[in-house]
């Protein structure tokens, strides 16, 4: 039996960095991008097409941001484990974070193998806050 890939959406308003992930992403079999969005407004418009297992959410966007996006997005599709990735750090960007619906937090700085730790923890069930974004 064929394992399941892990289905994943960017949502960042920087088209290298969405194309950059996607490049680096191609190495990791068990993970497909299954779609890009360059806002919260243009996430939420088009889930449905995607409908992901999980959403790699920037926090600073135009629009909608990443934590009013993450908000709705868990609210209409609670299946969907949302990623927040930030250069935020703190305390209270956190409780932020967790209240509107986070499974894990990156800093948008971390390396694709820290990315992809995170994501298949997440897909697993778990939590996964980067040390360095406290």
């Amino acid at each position: 039996m064929k394992k399941q890939k892990i289905k994943i959406i960017l949502v960042d308003d920087h088209k290298f960095f969405r194309r950059s992930i996607v490049n680096l992403m191609k190495r990791y079999k068990q993970i497909e991008i299954v779609g890009e969005a360059d806002n919260g407004e243009d996430y939420l418009q088009r889930i449905e097409s995607f409908l992901p297992d999980i959403a790699l959410m920037d926090l600073k966007m135009n629009k909608t941001d990443g934590i009013e996006t993450t908000r709705i997005s868990t609210q209409i599709h609670p299946e969907i484990k949302i990623i927040a990735l930030t250069f935020e750090k703190g305390k209270e960007c956190i409780h932020d974070l967790i209240q509107a619906g986070v499974k894990g937090i990156l800093q948008k700085d971390a390396s694709i193998k820290e990315i992809v730790t995170a994501i298949i923890a997440v897909h697993n069930g778990e939590n996964y806050f980067a040390k360095n974004s406290i």
